[in-house]
């Protein structure tokens, strides 16, 4: 009996793991990679990555967790990456590279010459300039009701501190 991804899905939050059935097993472990393989995220998936990766530089950067806060400014230009390949145009027409360029191009390359010269205060003043161009580029983009500001809560369990 083969199940929907998504009949799957529901299925396996619902029943503890000791019940898993043999054949639901084998009906996992036999399911075709390639039904994932055009799936896109949409911008709000992408985004909500980044938003992750944004909150870390910020813990990062304030920490001086210099080799952190490079690798977190990296995964936020990979990800604005990934939404200009895979989604190009927002809604409304919207060009995303156009919007990207504009906006948060000059930001991250100041962040990045401020992680590189290890200068906190530059850091900091450079992630405000990328917030306030974050939220120019929302407002832009007709989604001004999303306002982002400077992380007061760490999005995660991670450790910041050098070692």
């Amino acid at each position: 009996m083969k199940l929907s991804a998504l009949v799957m899905c529901v299925v396996i939050i619902g029943i503890p793991n000791a019940v898993y059935t043999a054949e639901l097993k084998s009906d996992l472990d036999n399911m075709p990679v390639q039904a994932y393989t055009n799936y896109v995220p949409h911008t709000g998936e992408f985004m909500s990555t980044i938003q992750i990766h944004y909150s870390r530089l910020w813990f990062a950067g304030d920490a001086k967790n210099w080799e952190l806060a490079n690798f977190e400014i990296g995964e936020i230009k990979e990800g604005m990456v990934d939404i200009v390949k895979y989604r190009p145009i927002y809604e409304k027409g919207v060009h995303i590279a156009t919007m990207v360029y504009k906006y948060l191009d000059q930001p991250m390359a100041d962040i990045q010459k401020a992680i590189k010269s290890k200068d906190r205060v530059k850091f900091r003043q450079y992630f405000n300039n990328l917030t306030s161009a974050c939220n120019a580029c929302h407002q832009e983009s007709g989604v001004g009701f999303i306002k982002v500001k400077r992380p007061s809560i760490s999005p995660s369990d991670q450790d910041f501190a050098v070692k």
